[in-house]
């Protein structure tokens, strides 16, 4: 079973077990990560956040997903907004992501960490380190200009269209997947991940609320075997 509980073999045949284990080693260490590196940020790239609004709408998705599909809602969010109303982008550089291990249930402001991408590097300011999935998503407001909000948590959307490949949290090959199944203009995104969860992105908040107003979630089914590719 991998770390998202996926099984990758059940099985009572030690040969069996010993090349399915060889298979996930092989899988796990081919991904693709950017380390987060702390810096000093410059005051020109630093504000005062006023994110209560956005924290309200990780909230409503944690509780839509906790009570749709039971049990604890694990996930993250970012913007590149500094304001809410009117938003606009701090630059074009800085995303705001959600810190690590940080419960998406009762966000604050100060839950939240600037972050950039600098020659492929990703780079944090603060104490605090950002979600592990910040290359991603990092390199997703890169490639979807007019997207400036991002949710993900580990649920599925019902009806919504999935990924072909399956990759871990962190991992860039999972950026790839995604391109492939949106235009770099769109304005939401409404995606499942191949056994991994759900992403949702918006150029508003109001689009934003509206995607999660109208979105049910379910089971991702933890404990299941894959349907190896």
């Amino acid at each position: 079973i991998d770390a998202l509980g996926n099984v990758w073999c059940k099985t009572s045949n030690i040969d069996e077990l010993a090349l399915s284990i060889d298979k996930l080693y092989k899988w796990t260490k081919a991904s693709t990560r950017v380390r987060s590196n702390n810096i000093i940020f410059d005051n020109t790239e630093l504000c005062n956040l006023e994110l209560s609004e956005l924290c309200n709408v990780v909230r409503t998705v944690a509780d839509k997903v906790e009570n749709e599909r039971g049990g604890r809602y694990f996930g993250n969010v970012s913007t590149r907004c500094s304001k809410m109303f009117p938003s606009y982008r701090i630059s074009d550089d800085i995303i705001l992501m959600s810190g690590r291990n940080t419960a998406k249930d009762r966000l604050t402001n100060e839950d939240f960490v600037f972050t950039k991408l600098l020659n492929g590097d990703v780079l944090y300011h603060g104490d605090k380190k950002p979600s592990v999935d910040t290359p991603i998503q990092l390199n997703m407001y890169k490639e979807f200009k007019n997207i400036n909000f991002i949710i993900h948590g580990h649920a599925y959307i019902e009806s919504a269209e999935t990924t072909e490949h399956y990759f871990p949290c962190g991992d860039l090959r999972e950026l790839s997947v995604v391109k492939d199944k949106l235009d770099s203009n769109t304005t939401r995104i409404v995606l499942n991940l191949k056994n991994h969860g759900f992403v949702i992105g918006a150029s508003t908040l109001d689009e934003l609320k509206e995607i999660i107003n109208i979105s049910n979630f379910k089971y991702r089914n933890i404990g299941q075997e894959l349907a190896h590719e």
